[in-house]
């Protein structure tokens, strides 16, 4: 599973939610991580190898700005995005 990133194009695929619907697209402003209470480190100074080891790694929000007639800003759970497009990189 690839991991969403700020900037990426992404398209709703949960559960009616907010007047959201699945299918709509929208991008990602922010993440948050839940595991990162349980570390007293950043979570991307963890090796690879480190991350394999932690339960539910992909368990995140991201905060997203519905796009459409009725543009909003809100927070979903990453398991129910989709990636259309990496944000690209320099």
């Amino acid at each position: 599973m690839r991991s969403i990133e700020i900037g990426d194009l992404v398209q709703i695929t949960g559960p009616h939610h907010l007047d959201v619907r699945p299918g709509q697209s929208a991008i990602v402003l922010d993440r948050i991580h839940y595991l990162q209470d349980f570390y007293d480190v950043p979570l991307d100074s963890i090796s690879e190898e480190g991350l394999g080891r932690i339960p539910h790694r992909d368990e995140y929000s991201c905060k997203i700005l519905v796009l459409g007639p009725d543009t909003k800003v809100m927070m979903m759970r990453a398991k129910w995005l989709k990636i259309l497009s990496k944000v690209k990189e320099d």
